[in-house]
């Protein structure tokens, strides 16, 4: 066995979409940290910082991978919740306020700021999937309104701390958690219900926030219904009577995707990067496709098309129902995340404030969608080493059935005499 097969254990495929998301990572923040450059008069300290992330969570890919999901469940099931719930109730007392929204905490010392809601979203599915497979296991009997009250109570929990100040993220755990109760074979009756109660509360709370654009409790209230309501606005302005001013950020990622065309004006040589707030985070997808194209930014759809369908893939040849859920779980939010990303910056959805995985600036989101891939590498080597002990299992019988030509036929007679 070689060197790079004993570092790199698991799916191959999953490690190459990594190392190509990481390359484009490095490269397109770099071209798009301009801002930040100006800022701090240095070009290389936020770069240093970005790439340092990416080290960390390749590191934690590789420690991760090692580990067997099932000594693993206690840490993201048992211990990660009371972390992340504590955490995120830290936050929303004394957060620190980036962007008008308090997200973030703030790590002594180290000049390092993380996000309570990607631990958050770690244990919430991990949760998940430990309950499920537990209404799910063998010669048990099932019941699904006990599972899903307490998959319900978590989930209001943990996306009711996280809703007042990150939205877009509540909403995109909610909906994951959802796609796994279907996933783990919930009575369709069940999940008929919650989308009816689910649709039942979004209505109230938006007219709530209609009739009270300005209260206090979401305070972001009236940033919710700017944006719904330009969405939805039918009137198309002509390009001539824009207004820049008032809203800059869709403005300059339109410009950016019209210069970039079919094949990009080339790494590092992006115009708009200067113009829009947020290019290396929110709407790193516009600059991705200002330099590299519509040929560029579908290569960067189908990396998370494919690792969606290995994932799938592996889940599929895997025994445990609870690595099967955990892996398909974090598979599906970090696409659902990316396609939101991509969303966001071609103009279908509002802007959500959510980083394109693996490629955009962001620490803690770097640093736990590399351990969520490194579960799924460890489910996908113990596969791999189930499967390959069956086969040297059935290579040793084959062999002594060949060295031992007349077995068979003695076999076969002594049961005949039988």
């Amino acid at each position: 066995m070689g060197f790079a097969e004993k570092m790199f254990k698991g799916d191959r495929t999953i490690w190459l979409i990594f190392a190509l998301l990481s390359i484009v990572s490095v490269i397109e923040f770099f071209s798009s940290s301009s801002a930040l450059s100006y800022k701090s008069a240095d070009h290389w300290t936020p770069l240093s910082k970005h790439i340092l992330m990416i080290f960390l969570g390749f590191i934690a890919m590789l420690i991760v991978q090692t580990k067997r999901v099932n000594d693993l469940k206690f840490y993201l099931v048992f211990l990660l919740g009371p972390v992340a719930i504590l955490t995120l109730l830290w936050v929303s007392l004394k957060g620190g306020e980036i962007n008008g929204a308090s997200r973030w905490l703030s790590i002594p010392g180290t000049g390092f700021t993380f996000q309570p809601s990607e631990l958050a979203k770690m244990w919430l599915i991990s949760f998940t999937a430990f309950v499920l497979h537990r209404n799910n296991r063998i010669n048990k009997k099932r019941n699904d309104y006990k599972a899903l009250i307490i998959i319900g109570g978590a989930t209001l929990l943990t996306t009711g701390l996280i809703l007042r100040e990150n939205f877009s993220t509540a909403l995109l755990l909610a909906a994951t958690i959802f796609i796994m109760l279907i996933l783990g074979r919930i009575k369709a009756k069940y999940l008929i219900t919650i989308v009816t109660g689910a649709s039942l509360l979004v209505a109230c709370g938006y007219l709530a926030l209609r009739a009270y654009p300005d209260q206090k409790l979401f305070h972001r209230g009236s940033t919710w219904m700017a944006r719904i309501d330009q969405m939805g606005a039918d009137e198309k302005v002509p390009p001539a009577m824009y207004d820049m001013d008032k809203n800059a950020q869709r403005g300059h990622a339109s410009i950016a995707i019209t210069k970039g065309g079919l094949l990009g004006v080339g790494p590092g040589n992006s115009v708009q990067r200067d113009f829009l707030s947020h290019a290396y985070s929110d709407l790193i997808f516009a600059i991705i496709l200002e330099e590299f194209g519509l040929l560029g930014g579908g290569f960067i759809i189908y990396l998370y098309l494919l690792r969606l369908f290995r994932v799938a893939n592996i889940s599929r040849r895997t025994d445990s129902i609870f690595a099967t859920l955990l892996i398909q779980g974090l598979v599906l939010i970090i696409f659902l995340q990316a396609m939101i990303n991509i969303m966001v910056a071609v103009d279908i959805i509002p802007i959500t404030g959510q980083p394109l995985p693996f490629i955009s600036k962001g620490g803690s989101s770097m640093i736990i969608n590399s351990v969520a891939l490194g579960v799924i590498l460890s489910v996908s080597y113990k596969r791999e080493k189930t499967t390959s002990a069956e086969e040297e299992t059935k290579d040793k019988v084959e062999t002594e059935i060949t060295n031992s030509p007349n077995s068979l036929v003695e076999t076969q007679a002594r049961l005949e005499n039988r």
